[in-house]
């Protein structure tokens, strides 16, 4: 069984709730932590952080949507910005993307290559 599933729910859980409890910036910290961590030892870390992070942005927007406020406010959104209000999903949820994938990139880029003497 591949362990890659169990990463990716594990590292949503962690974007989703960092995001509701400190706000999006949470979402780059949480990517730098994962980056630095997993970067020798994962492959594609940012990938994995990537998925996650629109599979934690969506479990939240779908939290938020039985009330309905979600749909009210794409529809407000798309229509102050003159577009469909699926797009302000989208670029939502891209938001989510970028962070999680700069910050990644950035977490493992400062922990660098693992070196030849480090090696048994």
């Amino acid at each position: 069984m591949s362990v890659w599933p169990i990463r990716i729910v594990l590292l949503a859980t962690a974007f989703a709730m960092v995001t509701a409890a400190v706000g999006w910036w949470g979402v780059a910290a949480t990517g730098v932590l994962w980056g630095w961590w997993a970067g020798r030892d994962v492959a594609r870390p940012v990938v994995h952080s990537i998925v996650a992070a629109v599979v934690g942005w969506s479990a939240l927007l779908g939290l938020a949507a039985p009330g309905g406020g979600l749909g009210r406010l794409a529809e407000r959104l798309g229509t102050l910005l003159g577009l469909p209000g699926g797009i302000t999903i989208v670029v939502t949820l891209s938001v989510a993307v970028v962070l999680a994938g700069s910050g990644t990139w950035f977490g493992a880029s400062v922990r660098g290559p693992e070196s030849p003497s480090s090696r048994p």
